[in-house]
């Protein structure tokens, strides 16, 4: 019985520790953004009166905005996760670019 409680106590100090990394936070935070819309396109597939010319367009307005998002959304997603990591003290070690 003790051991079982031990190795539960173990592998929920594993998921709390992956939970509370900077990576996992940022993997998170891209994730959703990414989801969200992939989820406008799988909506539209759905229903019964798509078209394959409206699903054409959603999808090119969709690659539009990853293609955006890469140079203009990124600042704003970054200082997002910065501040959600101080608030809940998750830190997130930034790499330092080296000279090349």
């Amino acid at each position: 019985m003790i051991q079982k409680y031990l190795k539960s106590n173990i592998f929920v100090l594993g998921i709390l520790t992956n939970l509370k990394s900077g990576r996992f936070i940022v993997y998170l935070f891209i994730l959703h953004k990414v989801l969200i819309n992939i989820n406008i396109v799988a909506n539209k597939f759905q229903e019964k009166t798509a078209t394959l010319g409206e699903s054409k367009t959603i999808i090119q307005g969709v690659m539009m905005t990853f293609k955006n998002s890469r140079t203009k959304y990124f600042s704003k997603l970054w200082c997002e996760i910065e501040i959600f990591a101080k608030d809940n003290e998750i830190s997130i070690q930034t790499p330092i670019k080296g000279k090349a």
